[in-house]
């Protein structure tokens, strides 16, 4: 089961958890002077994540993966992207980085798990 709140604009870690009963999360945040927000996640090996983003001129993206092992999901097209939806490789904690490929902006986050 996949638990995971928004995050600041600081380059904190926020844990995302889920509403009771919920396979997802919508978050909103921004981004400012070359900050990056992550969000941390925990799920199951074999769980499909979907995440998706929007910004005002597609400004935002970001990038998924486990949080030891940055490289993990990149051949799966979840590095600079505004979506992706992958299986799992393993069981652990996962981090969504969002970050500005422009100017300060606003962006809204989903997030789902099944």
């Amino acid at each position: 089961m996949l638990f995971a709140a928004a995050a600041s604009s600081t380059q904190e870690i926020r844990r995302v958890q889920f509403p009771h009963g919920q396979i997802g999360a919508v978050l909103k945040g921004s981004i400012v002077d070359d900050s990056m927000n992550q969000y941390l996640l925990g799920a199951r090996v074999v769980q499909t994540m979907s995440v998706h983003i929007t910004s005002p001129n597609k400004q935002a993206q970001f990038d998924v993966y486990p949080l030891e092992d940055r490289p993990a999901l990149v051949n799966s097209g979840a590095e600079d992207t505004m979506d992706w939806k992958g299986q799992l490789p393993e069981s652990g904690h996962y981090v969504v980085s969002v970050y500005s490929v422009g100017d300060d902006t606003f962006y809204t986050l989903g997030v789902t798990s099944g």
